[in-house]
């Protein structure tokens, strides 16, 4: 039998992705930092009373947050931005927060926990203010998502240009295919997603290289660390400062937010095609994907 020795290689430093790979946001529901090793990396807010508190990754796992929520739900205000840049996920709306803990049950994918999003409810997460990350840049997006329902386009993560579509990417299911949203021209079609199947948890992984106005420009994908597809298309690329969204094509948009679960986004405003395979190996590995 032989091995890929990259599907199971370690970060550069054999410690964590953010501290070896230094990403622009860096957000998840497990420490990816040494700096958040035992600090808060999550608000939650229970039902109960709305009142909210923060945890740390072992206190997601540990019990302490069910005992917060009791027998209540549990809903994310704020997840933090664990490359210590403030670039926080955060939502202040009661009824668009998604869920993280279910009548005193911890939500799980996998095994491990995870945030529910739900269309119907427009769910979604993000910066609060503009930032510059993918602004005349390459940019590389690490996520890992589950889909739960099979009627629409939904979308992973976007840039809130909301008229011209600069950047997002979103799963279509019918095909099941990953589409990455382009100059507001078309949609530039990502290849079928291969491995990608309605009601499987994945890591999608989406790496855009060739950004500036007017260039050709080519956006890869990998779902769990391979499957690799192309995509080559040409169009302006550069938005102006914009804030990041998790789970919707923008902010305050109900259509086409995602359905299922989100556990992950590391977001680079470079090229990370040659540290891909280990970032991904870390990711599939700890997912058991």
């Amino acid at each position: 039998m032989i091995l890929n020795p990259y599907r199971f290689a370690t970060p550069a430093g054999g410690g964590y992705v953010v501290d070896d790979y230094s990403p622009e946001g860096a957000w998840s529901l497990r420490e990816i930092a040494s700096a958040y090793v035992d600090v808060d990396i999550i608000k939650v807010r229970r039902s109960s009373d709305n009142t909210t508190d923060t945890f740390t990754a072992t206190e997601i796992t540990d019990g302490t947050l069910t005992t917060f929520t009791g027998a209540n739900n549990g809903f994310v205000t704020n997840l933090v931005d664990q490359t210590g840049g403030g670039n926080d996920l955060i939502n202040n709306t009661l009824t668009q927060q998604p869920q993280i803990v279910s009548a005193g049950t911890l939500l799980t994918q996998g095994g491990k926990p995870t945030i529910k999003f739900v269309e119907a409810n427009d769910n979604q997460l993000n910066t609060t203010a503009s930032n510059s990350w993918f602004v005349g840049s390459d940019w590389s997006v690490f996520s890992v998502a589950y889909m739960d329902e099979n009627v629409a386009a939904n979308y992973i993560w976007s840039t809130n240009t909301n008229t011209s579509r600069k950047r997002r990417a979103c799963v279509n299911v019918a095909p099941e295919q990953l589409y990455f949203n382009d100059a507001g021209v078309n949609e530039a079609l990502c290849g079928t997603s291969d491995g990608w199947t309605d009601l499987t948890q994945c890591a999608v992984t989406m790496i855009g290289t060739g950004m500036l106005t007017g260039e050709t420009h080519t956006v890869d994908m990998w779902i769990n660390g391979g499957g690799n597809q192309s995509s080559t298309s040409t169009g302006q690329l550069t938005p102006s400062n914009q804030r990041f969204v998790l789970g919707s094509p923008a902010v305050g948009t109900a259509t086409f937010t995602w359905n299922g679960n989100m556990q992950e986004c590391i977001v680079f405003a470079s090229d990370k095609t040659s540290d891909r395979a280990a970032i991904d190996s870390d990711i599939t590995t700890h997912y058991g994907l």
